[in-house]
């Protein structure tokens, strides 16, 4: 089973399309980002996502595979970035059990966060600096969803 995804970092949209045969990837999200006016202290911009699946006995939902994907995207001179952002789960990133159970990922998560310092921060988290608030009055989103 091979699956894509893209979502929207502000506004989301959903559109799947199958990785080609060749590839290894059996997963693929693809994150458009678009980012401005970022105070200098901001180093990088972190995308990260993470697979969820059903447990076929239990019937719970939790995490699938590799705890989480990640990539860090370094913002220009102004603070700014634009760019869509990849993150592929190879096959042979899951064990053989979970290898035999890809049809039970149902869904994947992805965040944003930004590292000042050295140090990773979420946007919504009440203890933040302000040098990673968003300002006020300005549409964001730091948490989009998908389903497969």
């Amino acid at each position: 089973m091979m699956t894509a995804k893209t979502l929207g970092a502000v506004a989301i949209a959903v559109a799947g399309f199958a990785t080609p045969a060749w590839a290894e990837s059996v997963f693929t999200i693809n994150v458009p980002v678009s980012i401005q006016s970022l105070r200098p202290e901001v180093q990088f911009i972190v995308v990260s996502c993470r697979l969820s699946a059903t447990d076929p006995v239990t019937n719970k939902t939790g995490p699938f595979g590799p705890q989480l994907k990640y990539q860090n995207v370094k913002p220009d001179a102004s603070g700014a970035y634009s760019g869509t952002v990849t993150l592929a789960w190879d096959r042979s990133e899951f064990n053989t059990v979970e290898q035999t159970k890809f049809s039970t990922v149902h869904n994947a998560d992805c965040n944003f966060s930004l590292m000042v310092n050295n140090n990773e921060y979420s946007p919504n988290f009440p203890g933040a600096g302000v040098q990673v608030q968003a300002k006020q009055g300005t549409p964001f989103v730091s948490t989009v969803s998908t389903s497969f």
